[in-house]
């Protein structure tokens, strides 16, 4: 068995530094729940060729965004930095020029980078990318992982970038929100619906769920409403798993996985009626504020679960570390490689046998506001080890354990010490924010971004 340490994994000294360049992969799936990854989930089987990889991968049980929203949290994963330090708060936030993006670090090391999505703007973290493509779509049609992947590979297989250097590839998903793709084979085996008459009561199933979530009701959703759109969320989900697997067919074939550094994960998750209307305004539940997070490695072959708190601001650290590259200073994410080797990994389930100790790391998230949006339920979320505090939009806190109470059902479930431990976290992150808080400059929206952007369902969130 290959432990992550040995040096199959990192080099030939063990050093930690691979022998050469590896590539680096990072698949974004928008609004993908930790949930629906069954490889760290007892629900359905949803993703099987996902639960394949993780077979082979450092599972991070405990994994969360940054921000509830997708532009704020793709930069925290970029810059490893939150929202209150990048600025980014919202598609047209302009990234502060001095913030250094993950793309624009690889590249000044002689990587090739690609950053693929159909989203038209991220913000000002796309900063540092050689191609940045936005993979343009005409309602009613709808632009998939199939159409991203064939982008990116029209520019792996050209003449824009030297073969002989390593790629780093950015791939973003919105196949998983509304309006939702979930074709009819994929509805059917979450329904049970087998019948070849069922496929346009299917189809139309997709087109209601679509309906509900990007015109709105003035009404709450009926149960059997919000059962369809979960059905539908569940096939857009599985759907996604099959082009995965063509994905990494195709990134074989072209023998980019030969040597490649790969993560996989979510910008945020999805609520899905748990604590009421599935239209709820930006919440920060588990449902939303924790996220699937894979990483594969080179030479592991073995499966590792990672227990350890873990938060989208720590990927650019962690990649950089297996790459044998610097961290940058003054960021706010830290390399999880510590945390990969297996003794680390067991002493951290101290924390789930009930240990609090008060050095605790704290992973923090928020619902950073923007324009042309509705306001959010939740502002801001703090989890230190199983403890989690949400503050309101109004300011009233939440605390719940989330070791006996995964649901978030008691707000007043810890008790005083534990309370307090929070605020004391919150209080010194606000500390941290207010010396040195980053700038919110922003550009305007032409009618194009705009319209781009209710199609995806983003104006009105």
């Amino acid at each position: 068995m290959l432990l992550f340490g040995s040096p199959a994994a990192l080099g030939a000294d063990g050093s930690g530094v691979p022998a050469h360049r590896s590539n680096v992969l990072v698949i974004v799936i928008d609004a993908w729940r930790a949930d629906r990854l069954g490889a760290s989930s007892a629900g359905a089987p949803l993703t099987p060729f996902l639960d394949s990889l993780a077979a082979r991968a450092y599972v991070f049980g405990r994994a969360y965004t940054a921000a509830g929203n997708t532009s704020p949290s793709v930069a925290s994963l970029l810059t490893a930095r939150y929202p209150a330090r990048h600025g980014v708060r919202w598609f047209d936030s302009v990234l502060d020029p001095r913030v250094v993006t993950l793309p624009a670090l690889l590249r000044d090391h002689g990587f090739a980078t690609g950053l693929f999505t159909p989203m038209p703007l991220f913000g000002g973290a796309e900063t540092g990318v050689d191609v940045y493509r936005q993979i343009v779509f005409a309602m009613p049609a709808r632009v998939g992982a199939a159409e991203v992947n064939a982008a990116a590979f029209r520019w792996m297989d050209g003449r824009e970038r030297d073969p002989q250097r390593p790629l780093f590839l950015l791939l973003h998903y919105t196949d998983v929100r509304p309006p939702y793709i979930a074709p009819p084979a994929f509805m059917q085996r979450v329904t049970g619906r087998f019948k070849r008459e069922d496929e346009r009561d299917l189809v139309d199933m997709v087109r209601r769920a679509n309906r509900w979530y990007l015109e709105g009701q003035d009404r709450p959703l009926r149960q059997t409403e919000m059962a369809e759109i979960t059905a539908v969320y569940d096939a857009s989900v599985m759907a996604l798993d099959a082009q995965v697997r063509s994905l990494f067919k195709a990134l074989e074939q072209r023998r980019f996985l030969d040597d490649a550094i790969v993560v996989i994960t979510a910008d945020r998750g999805e609520d899905l009626h748990e604590h009421g209307d599935v239209r709820l305004p930006g919440t920060l539940w588990e449902t939303r504020f924790r996220v699937p997070l894979l990483l594969l490695v080179p030479g592991t072959s073995t499966r590792t679960d990672v227990s350890v708190p873990a938060s989208l601001v720590d990927v650019a650290p962690t990649v950089l570390d297996l790459l044998g590259l610097p961290v940058p200073a003054g960021v706010d994410g830290r390399s999880r490689v510590p945390s990969l080797r297996p003794e680390a990994t067991r002493w951290s389930l101290r924390s789930w046998l009930g240990w609090r100790p008060e050095s605790s790391e704290v992973v923090y998230g928020e619902m950073p506001g923007h324009r042309g949006t509705r306001r959010s339920m939740h502002q801001r979320a703090v989890v230190q080890g199983t403890d989690e505090l949400l503050v309101s939009r109004n300011g009233r806190r939440a605390y719940f354990d989330l070791k006996t109470d995964p649901d978030e059902r008691h707000p007043s479930g810890l008790d005083r010490a534990a309370r307090e431990r929070l605020d004391r976290a919150l209080d010194a992150l606000d500390t941290s924010f207010a010396s040195q808080r980053g700038p919110t400059p922003a550009r305007p929206l032409g009618p194009r971004d705009v319209a781009e952007l209710r199609a995806l369902g983003y104006y009105g969130e």
